[in-house]
């Protein structure tokens, strides 16, 4: 459908927001069929997939992998991570049981307490999300769990959720999100997939420019 360009400065403000909004909400739209990279089984009947995503935050792009597997069979979030550290040899980890450091190529991040040892709560560390409803037991840790089925994306329907176990101890199924993000205590995985145009608007010269990304 075809709009016309609102002229003069309130018009084309109206059109600089409508569009940034526009942007904004596509960029939002994260769905398993933006993955790049799979590890795992090929697609196909009988073949059950999840995602992953890695974030630094140090300002880059967030990594985005996907996970395929024999429908009949059951994986957890390490074999998930496991194919995909098989598949892609720039990623490395420290334990995979017990992630303090991921690595990809340049970038990595490990465990820091932020030179204050004594104040947990600052603390900057891999925190482990999941994309379906968890359980924690009052008394024993060893009976925490994660409860199917799957929320759906964590950047549309879905959400993202603390893992209540660490990866081994997380059951996949199909539509499964595993989230890796790096920082203090509640810092989620930002959105992997980035926005398909870059939008400003030049206010004082009532100009709109676009540009957009290859």
């Amino acid at each position: 459908m075809n709009y016309p360009m609102p002229t003069g400065p309130s018009g084309l403000l109206r059109a600089g927001l409508f569009l940034l909004s526009t942007a904004s909400l596509a960029s939002c739209a994260t769905t398993m069929a933006d993955i790049p990279f799979w590890a795992g089984v090929p697609a196909g009947p009988g073949v059950s997939q999840a995602a992953m995503v890695i974030d630094f935050r140090d300002g880059s792009n967030a990594l985005f992998y996907g996970f395929r597997w024999p429908a009949q069979e059951t994986r957890t979030g390490a074999d998930m991570l496991n194919a995909i550290l098989g598949a892609d040899p720039a990623l490395t980890v420290d334990n995979v049981s017990f992630i303090n450091s991921f690595t990809y190529g340049a970038r990595s991040r490990s465990y820091s307490n932020n030179g204050t040892p004594t104040n947990y709560s600052d603390d900057s560390y891999w925190g482990y999300w999941v994309n379906n409803e968890v359980s924690y037991h009052p008394t024993d840790f060893n009976l925490n769990g994660h409860l199917t089925p799957p929320l759906g994306s964590p950047y549309g329907e879905g959400r993202w959720v603390e893992s209540s176990t660490g990866s081994a101890g997380r059951p996949l199924a199909d539509g499964s999100w595993d989230g890796w993000a790096y920082g203090v205590y509640g810092t989620l995985p930002s959105n992997p997939v980035p926005e398909s145009s870059t939008i400003w608007f030049l206010a004082a010269g009532g100009l709109l420019l676009s540009r957009r990304r290859k």
